[in-house]
């Protein structure tokens, strides 16, 4: 776990503490909606439930302060804020004090409004918008998980997880993930398969280069992911060991 004091926060590879910066106060709690529409459908005595399958984004305002040195600094500071907010128009990792545990994909939608006047001297209040992903990942689900012989690991998150899974072995290899079966073949040593919705590609890493081995894995297959609870984890004679970074992550 990260140890974080009240108000810091880190957002991509910066930490609020590089610039004396600190969160006023923790924001609203909101949470990410599911997305659906509700429809009249003739001779049904309640409408209809059309759902899209997914969640969309939070977008939240964080109100800060930043401490300046001396007054001549004050400028500097806020140019240097303001490069570290900016996201340039991608996700990044954020992790505020409230919740070290996680971290969460965000993105900043409006660059950061300074508001210091001759009254606040070397205290400077600023605020910026996120919007932020609908799902949180858990810290310790970015260890990694070694199984050399078949059993179970635990999801101790609410929803499922998408992973990363290495696998050791040669031949055609199969894994089973709670009786979810996933095919590999003509493997020559590992392959590596990335269940990222982002992502979901198989490959393999030779010399520090990824080559991609999709055509291995066999057709019309579901992606091999995590249910909330105990995962059952086997796998055929072919197979010496998996490595799994199981991604844990729950809704926000």
């Amino acid at each position: 776990m990260i140890i974080m004091i009240d108000g810091w926060f880190k957002l991509g590879n910066h930490w609020s503490k590089e610039f004396n910066a600190f969160i006023c106060e923790r924001p609203e709690k909101k949470k990410a909606k599911r997305v659906f529409n509700l429809e009249e459908v003739s001779g049904l005595n309640k409408l209809a439930v059309n759902d899209g399958g997914y969640y969309t984004n939070v977008e939240q305002t964080l109100n800060c302060f930043y401490l300046s040195p001396t007054l001549e600094h004050i400028q500097y500071y806020e140019d240097l804020i303001t490069e570290a907010l900016d996201t340039k128009g991608e996700y990044v990792d954020f992790v505020p004090y409230w919740d070290p545990i996680y971290i969460y994909q965000a993105i900043v939608i409006n660059e950061p409004n300074f508001e210091g006047t001759f009254h606040t001297l070397r205290g400077v209040p600023f605020s910026f918008d996120l919007s932020i992903a609908p799902f949180k990942k858990n810290v310790l689900g970015m260890n990694p998980v070694i199984l050399e012989k078949q059993g179970s690991i635990f999801n101790p998150e609410r929803y499922p997880s998408y992973p990363k899974i290495k696998i050791y072995g040669s031949g055609n290899v199969t894994i089973s993930i709670n009786g979810r079966e996933t095919k590999c073949s003509n493997v020559t040593s590992d392959i590596t398969i990335d269940s990222d919705p982002d992502v979901m590609e198989t490959y393999r890493e030779v010399d520090g280069i990824l080559v991609n081995e999709h055509k291995k894995l066999l057709s019309n297959q579901v992606y091999p992911y995590l249910d909330s609870g105990e995962n059952r984890i086997i796998w055929n004679s072919n197979v010496k060991k998996i490595v799994i970074e199981p991604r844990w992550q729950t809704k926000i």
